[in-house]
């Protein structure tokens, strides 16, 4: 009852709560600058802006002279509110730091909480205040995503048309995507781009960066469909528009995102050399130098990656159509009379092939159900990445394939993973991709083939990856690479890697271990009475 009254006569709970929230920054900065930048023998400071020395000052921005950095906490939000900037140093114009943000935004949330939800300074500053807490826990916080949401449900429903509202998308886009959340995070930078092109309608120059920022995250992750109808979208809402150049930055992000898609048609490569065309064609008559050659840069990394894909695509179709035909013929003398695909229960004109010896199936059949196996585990998978292993098995008894059908279906996850994707040592589905051809070599008898690629997968996962010897794909690689060792008879190069092998067993066991024993002091006794 006496905390009732107490929170009754400070305001509410949610004026006590701001208060207090408010205090404490103010107090962390406070001490900090006392004990950091406070020395014995200096001369008396005085806050910079009321120029009164009284009161509980520090030093909000570093950077600045001496003199002109310590502030109070009152003086800062009121600058603030006067030049709408609580970001930045007033004299100097660096940033301040996340402490001073926070304490800068707890007390401007602080002055205007109990404003009607449709003030324009309640809004910012709880805008401010969602920014601030963001900053102080490393973009990833939780509450910091809760004041955000808050903040742009109130402006949708209360000031839809002030200009705030596009901020708060774009920065909560960011948090999202820091903490994984990827939809939101489209659904956020989608929303910013609606919300410029309603309020810049007849500004059209106005809207090319969220555009960018929205078809550069879909083209990210790798959805490139949707990444094609937005951009097609854009660009006749930004056609209006006098910005040469960001009319050119779509253009380019557009083709970008047909040839990284799976399947580019022979139209699809005629829109893709008109779009480079257009770039090149209006930069021979654009007049800023500067730009002119940033545009020409991006416009040749883009050919250049296009040709890099496209070649590296025909080179993985082309090694799965040879894998292909030399599986159906090993497999055709031993097909009996009415085999049917073990998968799909039927028999086609495709050709059968065995790979194990659970029985025949079609390598299309072969190669769908592992990307639907890949698909239901990718969020497992995603860290380990174990797919490698579930394309070369065989789907019932879980035994490598063997023979063309294991190159065959190695090829095929080549291509599978190679959506959007050139072949640089940089990409982790290239390495992986090594590896399972390395391993399908192995199986057709060609180990010399099979030695350079194994070893430069795994090379590749542990230099520019940082991947441990625990994970599948890492072990399946080299399991492969010693039996590459043992057939040409490098007895010593297989015993030392067989050592290493063992090695990193024991060092997994005995991490499982400390990770699973339980302390004494969870149970009252020694570990080993618990039963």
């Amino acid at each position: 009852k006496k905390k009732c009254k107490k929170i009754a006569r400070g305001g509410g709970a949610e004026q006590v709560h701001a208060d207090a929230k408010a205090e404490e920054a103010e107090a962390r900065c406070v001490k900090y600058s006392q004990t950091y930048h406070r020395k014995e023998g200096d001369a008396v400071v005085a806050c910079h802006i009321c120029k009164s020395p009284r009161g509980e000052l520090f030093r909000a921005c570093p950077q600045c002279h001496k003199k002109r950095s310590w502030a109070h906490v009152s003086c800062l939000v009121d600058q603030s509110l006067k030049y709408r900037n609580y970001r930045a140093c007033r004299v100097c114009k660096s940033q301040f730091g996340r402490s001073v943000k926070l304490a800068i935004a707890t007390a401007m949330w602080r002055r205007y909480v109990h404003d009607p939800e449709s003030s324009s300074n309640r809004a910012e500053a709880l805008f401010n205040l969602a920014h601030a807490v963001n900053l102080f826990a490393d973009d990833d916080s939780e509450e910091a995503v809760a004041l955000y949401e808050v903040c742009a449900s109130s402006l949708r429903q209360f000031r839809p048309s002030d200009g705030l509202i596009v901020d708060v998308y774009e920065e909560l886009g960011d948090v999202y995507e820091h903490l994984h959340r990827h939809e939101d995070s489209f659904a956020m930078r989608r929303a910013s781009y609606d919300a410029k092109a309603v309020l810049f309608a007849m500004e059209a120059h106005m809207v090319f960066h969220p555009a960018w920022m929205f078809a550069n995250a879909l083209i990210e992750y790798k959805r490139y469909k949707e990444a094609q109808i937005f951009l097609r979208e854009a660009l006749v809402f930004a056609a209006s528009g006098d910005s040469t150049y960001g009319m050119l930055d779509l253009h380019i992000l557009l083709a970008e995102a047909i040839y990284k898609y799976d399947h580019v048609s022979t139209n699809d490569m005629i829109l893709i050399e008109s779009l480079f065309s257009h770039v090149d064609k209006i930069l021979e008559t654009a007049d800023d130098r500067e730009q002119n050659e940033k545009q020409k840069k991006s416009l040749d990394r883009s050919r250049r990656q296009m040709k890099r894909i496209l070649d590296a695509r025909d080179r993985a179709d082309a090694g799965y159509a040879a894998a292909c035909a030399g599986a159906v013929a090993a497999c055709a003398r031993d097909a009996t009379a009415g085999a049917t695909c073990m998968i799909c229960l039927e028999d086609t004109s495709e050709g059968l092939v065995r790979g194990c010896g659970c029985g025949f199936a079609h390598l299309s059949c072969l190669v769908r159900h592992a990307r639907m196996a890949t698909e239901a585990t990718d969020h497992i998978d995603q860290e380990d990445k174990a797919e490698v292993v579930r394309w070369m098995q065989c789907p019932l008894c879980r035994a490598d394939q063997r023979g063309y059908v294991s190159l065959a279906l190695a090829w095929k996850y080549r291509r599978s993973r190679m959506v959007g994707e050139d072949d640089d040592d940089y990409n982790i589905d290239g390495r992986m991709a090594r590896i399972a051809i390395g391993a399908a070599w192995f199986n057709t008898g060609a180990i010399e083939e099979a030695i350079p690629l194994l070893s430069d997968g795994i090379d590749g996962l542990i230099n520019y990856h940082g991947y441990e010897p625990s994970h599948t794909a890492f072990a399946f690689g080299r399991r492969y690479l010693v039996r590459c060792y043992d057939a040409l008879g490098w007895e010593d190069d297989a015993q030392e890697l067989r050592n290493d092998m063992e090695e990193d067993a024991a060092d997994e066991r005995r991490r499982i271990a400390r990770l699973t024993e339980v302390p004494p002091s969870e149970h009252g006794g020694d570990a080993d009475t618990v039963s």
